[in-house]
């Protein structure tokens, strides 16, 4: 960008004193030095332009926490966010944080946080709030705190997390990851004396699908889906706070190696047609992970066939575990039940070694994530690990997959976090997408690392704790049908399933279809 490149800003207005509705104004802004930031606009609109838009901010040193606000959909700190890295094709959309009430225009009221706080009781809790001179606190060594002091006390209370969180509303069912880390900053603390489990199952902590949209726009990167949720389910189920769901959830798994009490011999029944043989080191190259979902759900059933065709018809050398195989433990992690995951990877680590796998190629981006991330820590817990779209896309490149029809369709594709977030792989999915003549990609407005949740994570594509008229699946829906495309493509079968219950809770059936991307290959190969 060029210092003489002008700006175009659409700025949110709304004053409940006097206006009936929102509304947009929109200004010219010269782009002026290499590091403008957001706030530097802002001030150039006030400054120069009209002085009657209202922001606040103070100290510019991303300390005060007051200048959050949304960019082209992405929420973040005006003092922080450089122009060049969102703007888009010179255009700016900057408007106030949602989920909390607009005093005027992008000043919203923060309050609501501090009597939430005030209601659950989030704050330092020591003899019960009695203090008298015979139990004065004792002096604290500094480095029983250290942690404490240098990770939670940085939090700096922007409530961009809140803002990001697919499962956050001021209605409070859940309290979000901003009074979350309250709560955790608190259950750190050697000297406090709540009960900050229970605060925290009681602020619906298990509604979070750790989908990790908190610790991208996070400022300070506290990285609280792994730091803070994941801690507090933890302690919740170590201390008997577990919702029914969740417990069932975790008991089917221990059980059946599933979280719906499947029977075991049922897992490979949809590889009885196809001639898929079980693994063999000699044999095959890949062993194919399919999953629970993608092993039991009807739906998801349909894409595994779908991908054990296509790698067929490449000639890959695959096989499978059939009724040896179990869940992968991703979720079981993320809903904190540590000693349950330990118990799964080590099952899977053992047959996996008994078999000599070296390679795996997974259906679910949930699966690939834990094998590639927290396998490799559990002693012979490595292996080389793809998503079946980076195989895919190689084997496009590499002519090993020839696509001979044209798909004469409109697509929409949905990054699953798994894929995305927590491994930073956007571009495969979009090469497959992008090599079938006559698929034409429609980018909604939030994607790769910005991409809002299908809902599914933490388990929640069982549970279903996130539920709801605007729970995160059929916001997402919403959003594909928004862009005009027939296909909303995924590549992942829990947001594929979450996908087709939302598209019929949304009335769009025969208006919008959710199809993975191993089917739309499929078909564009004959």
């Amino acid at each position: 960008m060029s210092n003489q490149q002008i700006l175009q800003v659409k700025v949110y207005r709304f004053d409940p004193s006097t206006d009936k509705e929102p509304y947009y104004d929109n200004y010219e802004v010269p782009f002026q030095f290499d590091k403008m930031k957001i706030l530097d606009v802002i001030r150039y609109i006030q400054d120069k332009i009209d002085a009657t838009l209202s922001f606040t901010w103070d100290c510019r040193l991303w300390n005060c926490g007051l200048c959050g606000l949304m960019v082209n959909k992405r929420p973040g700190s005006a003092c922080l966010i450089d122009v060049k890295s969102v703007v888009d094709e010179g255009k700016l959309l900057i408007e106030p944080l949602p989920h909390y009430r607009v005093i005027k225009d992008l000043v919203i009221d923060r309050t609501i946080e501090v009597e939430k706080m005030k209601s659950i009781g989030i704050h330092y809790d020591r003899h019960n709030g009695e203090f008298s001179l015979d139990n004065i606190p004792e002096v604290m060594d500094p480095e029983e705190v250290a942690f404490f002091r240098d990770w939670y006390l940085a939090c700096i209370d922007c409530l961009v997390c809140n803002s990001a969180c697919p499962v956050f509303s001021t209605d409070y069912e859940f309290i979000g990851p901003h009074l979350s880390v309250r709560i955790a900053k608190y259950a750190n603390h050697p000297k406090d004396e709540c009960d900050r489990a229970k605060q925290g199952f009681e602020g619906g902590i298990f509604r979070c699908v750790n989908c990790r949209r908190c610790d991208v726009v996070c400022p300070i990167d506290l990285q609280q889906s792994s730091k803070t949720m994941e801690t507090l389910k933890s302690e919740a189920i170590e201390k008997g706070y577990t919702p029914p769901a969740i417990r069932d959830f975790l008991e089917n798994i221990f059980r059946t190696g599933n979280p719906w009490g499947m029977m075991p011999h049922n897992r490979a029944k949809w590889a009885n047609e196809m001639k898929v043989n079980t693994f063999n080191a000699e044999k095959h190259e890949y062993l194919f992970y399919v999953g629970c979902t993608g092993s039991y759900d009807t739906r998801a059933i349909n894409i595994t066939k779908s991908l054990a065709k296509v790698l067929s018809k490449a000639n890959v050398s695959f096989g499978i575990l059939g009724e040896k195989e179990i869940s992968d433990g991703n979720d079981v992690l993320r809903m904190g039940e540590k000693g349950l995951f330990e118990d799964v990877s080590q099952k899977n680590i053992k047959t996996f070694n008994a078999s000599q796998v070296k390679k795996i190629v997974t259906l679910s981006p949930h699966s690939y994530n834990t094998f590639k991330n927290d396998y490799p820590a559990a002693e012979g817990g490595e292996y080389e690990v793809q998503h079946y779209t980076q195989l895919l896309r190689d084997l496009i490149k590499n002519n090993k997959i020839i696509i001979t029809k044209n798909a004469a369709s409109k697509v929409t594709f949905h990054d699953s976090c798994f894929l995305g977030r927590y491994n930073n792989e956007y571009e495969a999915p979009r090469e497959i997408l992008a090599a079938i003549p006559g698929l034409k990609i429609v980018e909604m407005d939030r994607i790769k690392d910005n991409s809002f949740c299908c809902g599914g994570g933490g388990g929640n594509y069982v549970t279903d704790l996130a539920g709801g008229v605007n729970s995160p699946s059929r916001q997402r829906v919403r959003e594909a049908y928004e862009t005009g495309a027939d296909i909303l493509a995924v590549s992942c079968p829990i947001c594929l399933t979450m996908f087709e219950d939302a598209i019929k809770s949304e009335n769009l059936e025969g208006k919008i279809v959710v199809k993975d991307i191993s089917e739309i290959l499929a078909e564009a190969i004959g």
